[in-house]
């Protein structure tokens, strides 16, 4: 019975450290660079806080901290930076629904937290997998739907 429990508790644990590799990349180091961008190891994008204000459809959520390779301007330090997120589905019923319910989630108070912090995203759906680019600076969002662009190209030559 020991042995047992301990197989048990050394499979959760594999399993648990593997989840933790995945559960962090949206997309590998090469395909971020095909696409302008590097991973950085700042995480801006408050998933617990702000898809909190979201209806909860079950999936499995992975989060990715990038910023551009290049500077905004040419000799200063100032980079684009998102968040990409990706949440697989059970079912592609699920992922349509979760991609309507994003888009009506702009009912909340322009002055609110979620409003300043996590309303500045664009998504997009390809089969089970709904993926959101996401910034919290408002001097990027009009960049958004480039990433966004670049990221549906990536997806479609990868199949």
């Amino acid at each position: 019975m020991k042995r047992f429990v301990t197989s048990i508790l050394l499979t959760f644990l594999c399993c648990s450290v593997q989840g933790n590799e995945v559960s962090t990349k949206v997309l590998s180091f090469s395909d971020l660079e095909k696409i302008g961008y590097k991973e950085t190891d700042k995480l801006k994008y408050d998933g617990q806080r702000c898809d909190q204000y979201e209806i909860d459809f079950p999936a499995t959520k992975r989060y990715q901290s990038i910023k551009s390779l290049k500077p905004i301007t040419e000799g200063q330090n100032i980079y684009y930076r998102f968040t990409l997120i990706k949440e697989k589905f059970k079912n592609e019923e699920n992922a349509i629904k979760r991609l309507e319910q994003f888009k009506q989630t702009n009912k909340i108070k322009s002055d609110s937290w979620y409003s300043k912090s996590c309303s500045l995203k664009q998504g997009f759906r390809r089969g089970v997998n709904v993926y959101f680019v996401a910034t919290d600076a408002g001097m990027f969002k009009d960049q958004i739907a480039d990433v966004v662009s670049k990221l549906k190209r990536l997806l479609i030559l990868s199949e």
